[in-house]
């Protein structure tokens, strides 16, 4: 989860990157979502852009300058390594 300014972030396991509007903390408005096929285990946002760590499918990159249609721009390979 991360917020930026009035809008909130949430990586759902497997249901994706979710964006809601929390100007209104008791009533949130869901802005959009964009369906991933990795679990998500954290996120970031930095502008318009929100980084996913998406486990071993690797760092996923995603525009959401209209959260309405959030557009996934690249995924980063992550190498395996022992841990």
């Amino acid at each position: 989860m991360a917020i930026s300014e009035h809008r909130l972030y949430l990586g759902l396991w497997e249901l994706g990157l979710w964006i809601l509007d929390i100007r209104d903390p008791a009533k949130p408005q869901v802005l959009g979502n964009l369906r991933t096929v990795s679990s998500i285990y954290n996120l970031e946002v930095a502008s318009d852009l929100v980084y996913i760590a998406a486990g071993t499918a690797g760092l996923r990159v995603v525009d959401v300058h209209d959260p309405a249609q959030p557009l996934s721009l690249t995924t980063v390979p992550i190498p395996d390594r022992d841990l």
